[in-house]
């Protein structure tokens, strides 16, 4: 590591308690409140954008594991162009094994209309939510959120109800 270096991100963060990550390590088991992240998703800019959770690689069929149910793939819609069987491919390596499945895709193109129509498709005919970033910042904070979320009802993202007053 070059003289200077601070090391990856999630060596400078701990928004958990360190009881609980080394009870999680002993047990070889991941962090309680960490986003899993594939090995595929090693070098990927948005990893140093994480800010609110921690994050480690650990061995997932997804790109990114926010909870128990809950994954996203990761899609840059310039790769989709170059490679477009990938994104098949890797909806069907997920199925149906998490009950919500997310697919980011970052928008890295001047022209985004034709592509996203096919990525949209894509999507919708396989059941996953589509959401769509313009920065790894971005795609960044959509994760935390869901992951900040995981565990929560309906009820928390409705907020509260105003009961209408009738004269």
């Amino acid at each position: 590591m070059p003289a200077g270096s601070m090391g990856p991100p999630a060596n400078r963060m701990q928004p958990i308690s360190s009881t609980a990550v080394a009870a999680a390590s002993k047990k070889g088991q991941p962090a309680p409140s960490a986003i899993l992240v594939s090995e595929r998703q090693r070098g990927n800019p948005l990893l140093q954008y994480f800010r609110n959770v921690s994050w480690e690689f650990a061995d997932i069929i997804p790109d990114y594991q926010m909870g128990e149910q809950t994954c996203a793939l990761f899609l840059s819609l310039k790769y989709s162009m170059v490679y477009p069987k990938y994104l098949n491919a890797r909806m069907n390596s997920v199925k149906t094994a998490y009950r919500t499945r997310v697919l980011l895709c970052y928008v890295d193109m001047e022209d985004p209309a034709g592509p996203l129509e096919l990525v949209t498709k894509a999507a919708f005919i396989n059941n996953w939510s589509l959401i769509c970033a313009w920065s790894s910042e971005e795609m960044a904070r959509y994760l935390e959120t869901f992951k900040a979320f995981e565990n929560k009802g309906a009820d928390s993202l409705m907020g509260e109800r105003v009961e209408e007053i009738r004269p």
